[in-house]
């Protein structure tokens, strides 16, 4: 509970500009970020990553340097509401969990079976069945996706699967060849008809689809760690 509540008051002290949040809230905010913490600290630990004193030492050292020497460090836990032995704790658990995260991120891939899609967006669905009955009359696709996104042309550039916001999307393109477009496809966005450019078995993944897939990967292993462990809240009376 004492960390608990360290944590909460670090917490609201760095929201910007004192921005106010309820209270239950910031509570269920910090209480996670706890969780996670623990669990990646646990997956490290059941992944053979220890961490003994004296590398726990080294870095605790580095960060005495960097805050100007020892009486300076005192001054900042005091006035972040740590004391060492808390201190010690949360940075072993810190460490632990970033050599998980590292961990996980380790498997993802740097290329990817990837499409090259282009598409036409529209706001209602007539208006839509009338482009698709266009292009079933034999309208180029580039054409009409000038005519309708001038700015963009369409382009929605490469991607693999796991990327797009829109699933539907994702599904219909790769289950196209080069050159074939889809039906119409409804979105919360609107109305899409796409088409693909060009696809490649095994491209490389851009900075952007990398990204989205390390941060769906730890989400992924999160999700499948809370469901298989016990947790319990324990509140004192």
């Amino acid at each position: 509970m004492d960390e608990y509540e360290a944590e909460l008051s670090r917490y609201r002290s760095s929201l910007e500009n004192g921005i106010a949040q309820n209270n239950q809230e910031a509570g269920m905010l910090v209480l996670g970020d706890l969780i996670n913490q623990v669990l990646l600290a646990q997956g490290a630990i059941e992944e053979g990553f220890l961490l003994g004193e004296e590398a726990l030492q080294v870095q605790l050292n580095t960060l005495i340097t960097a805050a100007g020497g020892q009486e300076k460090f005192k001054k900042w836990l005091q006035e972040n509401e740590f004391t060492q032995e808390s201190f010690n704790k949360t940075l072993e658990r810190s460490i632990l969990g970033a050599l998980m995260r590292d961990h996980i991120l380790a498997e993802i891939p740097l290329s990817a079976e990837q499409v090259n899609v282009q598409q036409i967006l529209l706001y209602n669905i007539d208006q839509a069945n009338q482009v698709l009955t266009e292009l079933e009359s034999g309208r180029e696709f580039a054409t009409l996706a000038a005519i309708y996104e001038p700015v963009t042309q369409g382009n929605l550039g490469w991607f693999p699967r796991d990327f797009l916001p829109h699933p539907l999307i994702e599904e219909a393109a790769f289950n196209l060849q080069p050159g074939e477009y889809s039906q119409v496809i409804e979105t919360s966005v609107g109305f899409h008809i796409i088409q693909v450019v060009d696809r490649e078995p095994d491209r490389t993944l851009s900075p952007e689809a990398r990204l989205t897939w390390k941060e769906k990967a730890l989400q992924e292993w999160m999700a499948m760690q809370r469901e298989q462990s016990d947790i319990v809240i324990l509140i004192p009376q």
